[in-house]
Parts: structure tokens; sequence; C-alpha cells
């Protein structure tokens, strides 16, 4: 099983030291706080808040999925290049956005995939439903 790098085991030190590594490879789930009961409403999952994460051939995010707790919303799989099309690779974005709809609260998560540095997952989204 790969290792899953996960936001509570990043150490404040690191996160000052490494900041562009660290944001660059965590998936952050952008979400509305609260949403109507069965009305879709979109997620963004993006990598990075801060800074981009290259798409050149042998470093580039290869998928990001959308989470409910243990339940499996939606995935985006991408080969190399293709969010960067007609862009420098260097300056490109990795994100998607989903279009969901709740019964009942959910706790948001993601999920990447970066071909060089591994599976990461985002903080958890809080989303009531009203």
């Amino acid at each position: 099983m790969p290792k899953i790098n996960l936001p509570s085991e990043i150490t404040d030190d690191m996160r000052e030291a490494k900041k562009d590594y660290l944001d660059r490879h965590t998936p952050h789930v952008v979400a509305p706080a609260k949403v109507a009961k069965g009305t879709p409403f979109q997620v963004k999952v993006k990598m990075g808040a801060d800074y981009v994460h290259p798409d050149v051939d042998d470093h580039y995010i290869q998928s990001m999925q959308l989470f409910n707790g243990e339940t499996l919303l939606a995935t985006a799989i991408y080969t190399p290049g293709a969010t960067t099309r007609g862009m420098d690779p260097a300056t490109g974005f990795s994100e998607a956005t989903f279009t969901v709809a709740l019964a009942r609260k959910a706790k948001l998560t993601a999920m990447s995939y970066c071909t060089k540095h591994g599976t990461w997952m985002s903080e958890e989204v809080a989303v009531e439903v009203e």
C-alpha cells in the first residue's frame, strides 16, 4: 500500500521550511458550508492554495478524488500536459470541479496522486445540509 501524506503529520517547522512543496502537493477542497438537500452544487479540488503544481511528463498530478467519509464521490484522471495545453508547464494548474448533491451533512476530503511524490490527502471540509 502506498504511503498517504496527511496534513496532520506535517509539523509547523516543516510547514514553514517546505511550504511551497507541501502546498503544491496537498489537495484543497473548496465547498460551500451549507447546501440545500438534494440540490446539485459544485465542489472544487485544487492542488495548492498558493503554489502551482508542475505538469510535465515525469511529474504531474495523475488523479484527484473527492470523498464523503469513506464513500468515493468523484474522480478526475489526467495525462501529462492535460492541464497546461498551450501554457508553460511550470505555471500550469491542477484542479477539478465536481458537481454533487447531498441528502445529509458531509465530511468532504480529497486525495491526489503525484507521479513523483505519491498520494496526498486534504483536510476535512464539513458541509451542512438544510
